[in-house]
């Protein structure tokens, strides 16, 4: 019987079955370098520390900040909002930052002192004894932005995306010294907010990321257009109903 030989093979004819082992063994260590060369490959890495200066903006409180605050009969506070970016900041360049629509949810009201179901039977239509509750107080503010209730801010640097999350907020209150990140308006004068977090992913990606913004100017019916001295008033008659984002200390750094 005639025995069945395979190609020629570096001078020699080769079995079939042995030609079919070496193919696999030549298909096996291909494989093998290409998946050495993925694993190793290094992973897309961030460009490093950027700083982002001239944050700006108009925040507007859900509820208008009074002193002693509004009566309501909800349990939590209406959000507060930081529309985009109207002008841009810099990022290592000339305007070519931004920042998305930022939405601080609202917290948990405080309890209203002055609340009394006994006293509300005889007055059932006034508030200030019918409500359990009371928000926009000047105390309020100091916990109004945290992890839980701001928990990404959106940034777009020369296109690309960085999405800062929130990890621990210092709020600067009247009577409080936090050092003056906001120094060029004067020690003391603005209110500062420190948002301390990471971002993740993308080329931003760091776990030590901050954002401060400094409240200077603000706006309502018997403001001074300065935020700190509003937010200490006694006045009941102040009504603050924004605060101005001072871009000359506003900064991120990611």
């Amino acid at each position: 019987m005639r025995q069945q030989f395979g190609p020629m093979v570096s001078g020699a004819w080769a079995r079939p079955g042995a030609l079919r082992v070496g193919l696999a063994l030549s298909l096996l260590t291909g494989l093998l370098s290409t998946l050495a060369v993925t694993l190793g490959a290094a992973p897309a890495s961030a460009t490093g520390s950027i700083s982002c200066t001239g944050l700006n903006g108009t925040m507007t409180f859900g509820t208008p900040i009074y002193y002693n605050g509004t009566p309501t009969t909800s349990k939590r506070g209406n959000s507060t909002v930081l529309p985009d970016s109207t002008v841009r900041f810099n990022c290592g360049a000339t305007g070519n930052g931004k920042h998305g629509y930022i939405t601080i949810k609202g917290g948990k009201n405080a309890r209203n002192a002055n609340y009394s179901k006994k006293t509300c039977k005889s007055n059932p239509g006034d508030t200030d004894v019918c409500d359990k509750y009371v928000e926009g107080t000047q105390a309020e503010f100091s916990g109004l932005i945290s992890k839980k209730t701001l928990k990404l801010i959106s940034f777009r640097i020369d296109g690309t995306v960085a999405m800062f999350k929130t990890m621990h907020v210092t709020t600067e209150v009247p009577g409080q010294t936090q050092g003056d990140p906001c120094e060029s308006a004067g020690n003391g004068l603005e209110v500062a907010v420190i948002i301390q977090g990471e971002v993740k992913r993308g080329i931003y990606a760091t776990n030590d990321a901050s954002v401060t913004l400094c409240l200077g100017g603000d706006s309502g019916p018997n403001t001074t257009d300065n935020f700190k001295t509003d937010l200490a008033s006694t006045n009941s008659a102040v009504q603050i109903d924004t605060a101005q984002i001072d871009s000359t200390d506003s900064v991120a750094t990611l």
